[in-house]
This record gives structure tokens, C-alpha cells and sequence, in this order.
């Protein structure tokens, strides 16, 4: 019972799993059912940046007010296929969670180097590429054809959801430079978009190592 209240109370511990889950159960190729399991994490992610995370009571107030659209028409969007659902719904996601991913950054920034901290970067990394997975979903939609799949010759059967999947794998694959080339970045804004999620990436690492290094320096001059 003790290790379950201090996981439930530390900072990021429920985001960070939450992340990895999101990321592990991609609802790809699934039923409803599946996809609305995918939504609940997705769900308690962002309400986890909420609440599970150093915020202050103004701020969190303040983001309540952005999530809680933003959630009910993300489980809406499950159930009722409709244009201008399904844009709002990914136009609220995407701001909603580039809001958290900077306020999430700007923390492990100015924090010590503690476990907290660390749990932050990860989930600031996965954070990061979520982000640019619903911007590269935003854009896709816009400008059918932006991205090409080498395993998947007819587009026609890709639906939101699995259109969604195909991204987050894409996302994670360009902030990793790992760069398979199953999925093509084909439209201008689609290729811009992956080359800054690529620097993304690179200085992200090299800056937060830099400051987390820094850190731990001088505390233990101190």
C-alpha cells in the first residue's frame, strides 16, 4: 500500500507510464473496444499533467479548462465520425499537449537532479514526439498524400485511428533518427515539420544532458 500512494504521488510517475503505454498499445489494426482502452491512457496522460505534475493551483486551473474539451471530444471522436469533430478534437490534442510538453521542459530545467527530474525528461522526450505525432495527423488529413507508406499501398483503409498509429510510430522514428523509410514524408509541410522534429530531437538531448550535467556539478561542489 506505501509503494502504491508514493508511486501515485510522485511527480510524473503516472504520466510516465502512462506515456509508455500509449506508446506500447498503439491502436493499430484494433476494435472499438481496443481504441477506447488507448483513450483512457490517453486520458489519464493528460490529466496526469495536470494534476500529477508540479503545477501551480492557477495553472492547473487554467489547463482544466483547455483538457476538459479537449478529452470529451477525443472519446467522442471514438464514436461519432465527423469532420469537424475530428479537427477539433486534433487541433485541441495538439495544443493541449505542446502547452504540457513546454511547461513539463521549463521544469526539469530549473529543478535539481533528483529522481522527479529525470522521470521529467523522459516524459518531456516522449511528450515531444506525441506532440509532433498529431501535428504529422493534422497534416496528413490536410494534404492527403504527405506521407507515403511502403506497406501500405491502399490508403483508402486507413482510418483516423489507425492513421493516428501510423504517426505516433513515424514520430518516434524521426525523434530517434532511426529512419526505417517504410513511412515517406512526401507534402513540403510534412518534411519540414519531420527535419524540426529531428533537431527537436538532437538538441534536446545534448541541452538537457548539458543542464542535467551542470546540475549534478554543482551540487556536489556545494
Amino acid at each position: 500500500m506505501h509503494k502504491i500512494k508514493s508511486f501515485m504521488s510522485g511527480y510524473y510517475n503516472i504520466l510516465l507510464a502512462c506515456l509508455i503505454i500509449l506508446l506500447a498499445i498503439r491502436p493499430d489494426q484494433q476494435d472499438t473496444s481496443y481504441h477506447a482502452v488507448w483513450k483512457f491512457f490517453l486520458t489519464l496522460a493528460l490529466l496526469s499533467t495536470i494534476f500529477n505534475v508540479h503545477r501551480t493551483a492557477k495553472f492547473r486551473a487554467l489547463a482544466l479548462i483547455l483538457a476538459i474539451p479537449t478529452i470529451a471530444l477525443s472519446w467522442v471522436d471514438l464514436f461519432i465520425v465527423r469532420e469537424p469533430i475530428f479537427i477539433a478534437n486534433a487541433l485541441l490534442t495538439l495544443t493541449f499537449l505542446t502547452l504540457m510538453t513546454i511547461t513539463v521542459i521549463r521544469d526539469v530545467l530549473r529543478w535539481q537532479v533528483t529522481a522527479d527530474s529525470l522521470k521529467g525528461v523522459v516524459c518531456a522526450y516522449f511528450m515531444i514526439s506525441f506532440t509532433f505525432a498529431y501535428l504529422y495527423y493534422l497534416i496528413g488529413y490536410i494534404h492527403p498524400g504527405a506521407f507515403a507508406f511502403a506497406h501500405l499501398p491502399d490508403l483508402t483503409a486507413l482510418d483516423h485511428t489507425r492513421y493516428l498509429s501510423q504517426m505516433i510510430y513515424y514520430s518516434f522514428t524521426t525523434i530517434l533518427q532511426i529512419g526505417y523509410g517504410d513511412i515517406t514524408a512526401m507534402s513540403d509541410a510534412a518534411q519540414t515539420a519531420s527535419v524540426i522534429e529531428g533537431l527537436f530531437g538532437q538538441f534536446y538531448i545534448a541541452i538537457l544532458v548539458a543542464r542535467l550535467v551542470s546540475l549534478y556539478s554543482l551540487r556536489e561542489k556545494s
